[in-house]
């Protein structure tokens, strides 16, 4: 089973459709953001960019545009690449 990890928060309903079976909960571990170094990885994921071209590459790879619809895969575009070319990067259908 394949599951996208921002979605970790319905897991458990996803899992008992599946598995036909009540799943109480998922336990989340390695948490960056509970880490000592908690300022840091914050930090990191506010300021990030990467170059445009590597961020439309990933976001038209043919497993993103599997389980991502084209307007979410648009959203990480804009929210992980450089912000100058963003908004008019192509993305494939």
């Amino acid at each position: 089973m394949v599951y996208r990890y921002e979605a970790i928060e319905r897991l458990p309903r996803i899992l008992g459709e599946f598995l036909d079976w009540e799943v109480p909960g998922v336990i989340t571990r390695n948490v960056g953001s509970a880490k000592g170094y908690r300022s840091a990885y914050e930090g990191v994921r506010k300021q990030m960019r990467m170059p445009i071209d590597f961020v439309t590459n990933q976001c038209n790879s043919k497993m993103m545009r599997h389980f991502y619809s084209e307007s979410e895969r648009r959203k990480l575009i804009e929210r992980w690449a450089e912000e100058l070319q963003a908004k008019n990067a192509a993305i494939a259908a």
